[in-house]
């Protein structure tokens, strides 16, 4: 139980994970297009391309449901095999006939049971019980009449005439969506095309729609994930209300197996996303690794006595000096500032390697740093994020140090105790 619920977790974040990238491909898409709509006479196409990207998105969606429903009326598969037997045994008259059957079962009935008016609403005296007698054949348990009852039965009950027709108009609508997603897409590659080739713009704008084309593609596939995962997080929520009925309902032996296979099998599935997990950080750190560094570098005082920034597979920051010896930045020895700046370096790092761009929050930011730290963080901080806040202490940044980011500042607040209460502030935006 324990298992399904971490598995849950792990998907949920796997999904949010599917859709943080898909929402910023798609913004970086909506920003290249802003740029390629400049051009007038490529607007026109622009437009034409979202209208069949958008297109095929849905396509690709209703694709999906086809192919579920197509699913369910595979179902019927060996109903719609045996449907022309069906048919030949409707078709096929009984030995004796079906009304003569009906006729003697009617008969037998009325007599057997004392009935005084037959079903013509005639009494039923001696001569009218006579000719009934003569309706009464010596029928025997007839099998084929058994194998035509339940041939008409099932007809009835599950109409395998129209299981057929709903199975084949199914196979038709997936064909032909797959055709107009196979045309809209070579429309909108044949756009992108005319677009690279127009000899009007320049090389970035070409650029930019070939970035366009890679990230289409990527949120394809991404939007194909995303729906997988969400199929998954409703088929474990399933798992988890079944496996609660059945600890609640039920303490047999084979049940508790049961359960404890279900439990083996969902650690397993957890060990295999732990493992992708730390494959995919170990494939991308060397690449963080050297993005920190190039940062760090920058910032620190003393950028020849440093060799690089490295990181456990904990996300510990350990700071490697050039005579090679590691030291963890929070005990980092030679320099108070060194600690401070390296986990600046790895906000910063990080904060380049997201796939959306979050707001950075600088808390006390100078507070052990000599003034040449002081200076380049100062001179960094507008590089580090679209939007920085910096929450200095009173006196903490000198005037010349303000001036180094003064052109950057949209708004300035202060932070201002009540004089009720000492133990409440008020924040009040600075006069420009």
């Amino acid at each position: 139980m324990e298992g399904i619920e971490l598995e849950l977790k792990n998907m949920k974040t796997c999904l949010n994970g599917a859709k943080s990238e898909r929402d910023s491909a798609e913004l970086v898409i909506n920003d290249n297009n802003k740029k390629i709509n400049e051009f007038k006479d490529l607007r026109k196409a622009k437009d034409k391309q979202l209208e069949l990207q958008d297109k095929i998105k849905n396509s690709k969606r209703t694709l999906e449901e086809y192919t579920v429903e197509l699913a369910e009326k595979r179902d019927y598969a060996g109903l719609l095999l045996s449907n022309q037997l069906l048919k030949i045994i409707s078709t096929t008259e009984e030995t004796p006939s079906s009304i003569d059957q009906w006729q003697s079962q009617t008969a037998a009935y009325l007599i057997d049971h004392e009935i005084e008016n037959c079903v013509c609403e005639t009494k039923i005296d001696t001569a009218v019980a006579g000719k009934l007698q003569q309706k009464i054949l010596q029928l025997k348990q007839n099998p084929f009449s058994n194998l035509k009852r339940l041939g008409e039965n099932i007809s009835v009950s599950y109409r395998p005439d129209a299981i057929d027709v709903q199975l084949n108009a199914v196979v038709n609508k997936i064909s032909d969506t797959e055709d107009q997603i196979q045309l809209d897409q070579e429309q909108v590659d044949l756009i992108s095309k005319e677009i690279s080739n127009n000899p009007d713009i320049g090389e970035e704008l070409k650029q930019k729609e070939k970035t366009n084309v890679t990230l289409a593609a990527a949120i394809l596939v991404l939007d194909s994930e995303i729906l997988k995962f969400e199929k998954n997080i409703e088929r474990l929520k399933g798992q988890e209300h079944n496996m609660t009925t059945q600890i609640v309902n039920s303490s047999a032996d084979e049940d508790l197996k049961k359960i404890i296979e279900q439990e083996e099998y969902v650690d397993k599935t957890i060990k295999v996303f732990v493992k992708s997990f730390r494959d995919y950080f170990t494939i991308r750190k060397p690449e963080l690794e050297k993005t920190i560094t190039e940062i760090f570098v920058k910032l620190t005082n003393a950028p020849k006595k440093y060799k690089s920034i490295h990181l456990t597979d904990n996300f510990d920051i350990e700071i490697e000096r050039v005579d090679g010896n590691r030291f963890p930045a929070h005990r980092y020895s030679p320099s108070s500032g060194a600690g401070q700046i390296a986990v600046t370096a790895v906000i910063a790092g990080f904060n380049k390697f997201s796939t959306r761009k979050a707001p950075v929050v600088i808390d006390t930011p100078a507070g052990r740093l000599d003034p040449t730290h002081t200076e380049n963080l100062l001179e960094f901080y507008p590089k580090m994020s679209e939007q920085v806040i910096i929450l200095p202490q009173s006196g903490e940044i000198s005037p010349k140090d303000e001036q180094i980011i003064s052109d950057f500042v949209a708004t300035r607040y202060t932070i201002q105790p009540k004089s009720s209460d000492p133990n409440q502030s008020r924040i009040m935006r600075d006069e420009a």
